[in-house]
């Protein structure tokens, strides 16, 4: 029997999303299964969304509260790692909703023959949704496993666009089921001082002990795009942290995963340009803008992705971009930017 009698615990991290949390926590308390907690992490909210969740914790026996001092996602749901029960963790984000018969479903047939457990996720807005995709489901060995290791830093690869396509989400720790046990015996956890990337190191990891994995990609998890989140908005000294997660995503991959590295460094640099140095909320002049994007540019481990890179495994509306900073050449790549920054061209 798994302990405690809890199968699976539900790490819900809440951050001023007040406006989100009916529609999220109506879809989770949905799920039929008594052998749930649902641990919902306030990571220091001041948008009184207290009210929401303290109204389906009194209406839900299996909801859990727990109020910290804000210190970002990664750390809200370290701490539902480690307050949780269940022989099993999945993570929900605040601002999604699931579909819960998909997870009553899952959570029937979720047993340790597999060490992961993925369902398949979409994209939902307000305006517009449409879900056809031809049913996929079975097992992937090590093999296999490798590609998704691989496909969480090169999500341009062949092999993981197609998964992608496919409704699989590679990199996020979403629409999946870890096994506690896995994380706490192998003492990992979300690294907390990052703001992006941390959901990549984190699968990275856990996948290093996983020699088995369960996947359908039936939809039992919508995303729901926010544009207020962190990861979309402009904040000084992004450039600066993107490229530390860069660094540490260097030192984990090691010599076996170079061409993942590569693209992946490459990647995010030219984020870390669009959403700081070459942004058009960045009030700073030419001269230090340009002056810290080719700081970094210098930097050994971002040199070496722009030596070891491949420009057409790339997304094609970043080709030019990526070529631009390649050169070294910051005005063509300000420029590109800026006109992308309009039309919301995605380049990353």
């Amino acid at each position: 029997m798994f302990r405690d009698n809890i199968l699976a615990s539900f790490i819900i991290p809440v951050y001023n999303t007040k406006k989100y949390l009916e529609r999220c926590l109506g879809s989770v308390t949905a799920i039929q299964n008594k052998h749930i907690e649902i641990i919902i992490v306030d990571d220091g909210s001041t948008d009184g969304g207290s009210s929401i969740y303290e109204k389906y914790a009194k209406l839900d026996s299996r909801i859990s509260i727990i109020r910290k001092e804000n210190r970002g996602v990664s750390f809200a749901r370290n701490e539902g790692i480690r307050l949780a029960r269940g022989e099993w963790i999945a993570f929900i984000d605040s601002d999604d909703e699931i579909v819960p018969e998909v997870y009553d479903s899952q959570l029937l047939r979720l047993d340790t023959e597999f060490e992961l457990w993925m369902l398949g996720i979409a994209s939902r807005d307000t305006d517009f949704f449409e879900l056809k995709r031809e049913c996929v489901q079975g097992e992937w060995s090590a093999k296999e496993i490798d590609v998704i290791k691989r496909g969480i830093f090169h999500q341009d690869m062949k092999s993981a666009k197609r998964l992608q396509e496919q409704g699989f989400n590679l990199s996020g720790p979403v629409a999946k089921f870890y096994q506690r046990k896995i994380i706490i015996e192998n003492g990992f956890l979300f690294p907390e001082n990052l703001i992006v990337g941390e959901d990549c190191i984190f699968n990275f990891l856990y996948l290093k002990y996983v020699k088995s994995v369960s996947y359908t990609n039936e939809c039992g998890y919508f995303y729901w795009r926010n544009d207020d989140s962190v990861t979309h908005k402009f904040r000084k000294g992004k450039g600066k942290q993107y490229l530390d997660t860069v660094e540490q995503v260097c030192n984990i991959l090691g010599k076996d995963y170079l061409q993942e590295y590569a693209q992946y460094g490459v990647r995010y640099y030219l984020y870390a340009m669009k959403l700081d140095w070459c942004h058009t909320s960045n009030q700073n002049s030419y001269k230090v803008r340009k002056k810290e994007a080719m700081q970094w540019r210098q930097k050994l481990f971002v040199k070496d992705a722009f030596k070891n890179f491949d420009l057409l495994q790339i997304r094609w509306e970043a080709i030019p971009i990526a070529y631009c900073a390649k050169k070294k050449w910051f005005l063509l790549c300000d420029l590109l930017l800026k006109m992308k920054e309009k039309l919301s061209v995605r380049c990353r």
